[in-house]
């Protein structure tokens, strides 16, 4: 099992600014498609009732380990 960080962007049916909106999870799985599925499946239970199915989510990146985002300045 390895840690991954996923980054999924949200349906745009739900998302507040489609493009802008994303999700980033910490997860551990067996190999990076596992990493997407875990990661989807909690941004899923996440918002609720707001989505309509966890495969909605498109993942962006996956990298390997634990990294934390950087706010940035605009």
């Amino acid at each position: 099992m390895n840690k991954y960080t996923v980054i999924l962007l949200r349906p745009d049916y739900i998302a507040d600014t489609f493009g802008h909106d994303i999700y980033i999870a910490h997860v551990t799985a067996s190999d990076a498609d596992n990493a997407v599925l875990s990661a989807q499946l909690d941004v899923f239970s996440v918002d609720g009732d707001r989505a309509d199915d966890h495969r909605d989510y498109h993942p962006l990146a996956v990298f390997v380990g634990h990294h934390d985002a950087q706010e940035i300045k605009q």
